[in-house]
């Protein structure tokens, strides 16, 4: 769920947590509620009003209910059908071995891979740093190679395509150890 759909629901779970206070209340006997809402209803304005808040409440909810009933393990993770049962494999792990071999590679100052499922394998998207001393394709060749066999070995699912996007060029060489 990402940063809007949060906010929309914590705007929407404050929302009826008010309605249900107005709620309680007038059933405790205060009018108050009671009255204001029947003047927006008698109001064209007002009545648009309620009903534009309605419809949003509609949709919010819809589409939270939605969430709710999927279910996102399925779609994240690789399956392995063996003798003995079945292994799963998340995409997360995936991408925290492609993270380990990309820092193998010369010339990477930092890589931040994502993976997705595509087909019976998976497609590799990476945004790098890389260093100026390093020419970015015959770099990019490699790491795609290396990222390739890497994953085919521990995870044994093809990598059917390896994305490189260079985000930066660093400004300075990475300077050896002292000891």
């Amino acid at each position: 769920m990402g940063i809007f759909d949060r906010v929309v629901l914590t705007l929407f779970t404050l929302s009826i947590a008010f309605l249900s206070a107005l709620l309680l209340l007038v059933v405790l006997g205060w009018p108050v509620p009671l009255e204001i809402l029947q003047a927006n209803l008698s109001d064209l304005g007002g009545r648009w009003l309620l009903g534009v808040l309605a419809g949003v409440s509609l949709v919010v909810s819809v589409r939270f209910l939605y969430y709710g009933m999927r279910r996102p393990g399925e779609r994240r993770s690789l399956i392995h059908h063996g003798p003995l049962g079945d292994t799963r494999i998340s995409l997360g792990a995936v991408e925290s071995l492609i993270g380990k071999v990309t820092r193998q590679v010369k010339g990477a100052r930092e890589i931040k891979p994502r993976v997705s499922l595509a087909g019976d394998g998976v497609s590799v998207f990476l945004r790098a740093v890389v260093g100026p001393e390093v020419s970015v394709p015959e770099w990019s060749d490699d790491l795609q190679r290396t990222i390739k066999t890497h994953v085919r070995t521990v995870v044994g699912v093809d990598v059917h395509e390896v994305k490189i996007f260079v985000d930066n060029i660093a400004s300075e060489p990475r300077r050896g150890r002292l000891d």
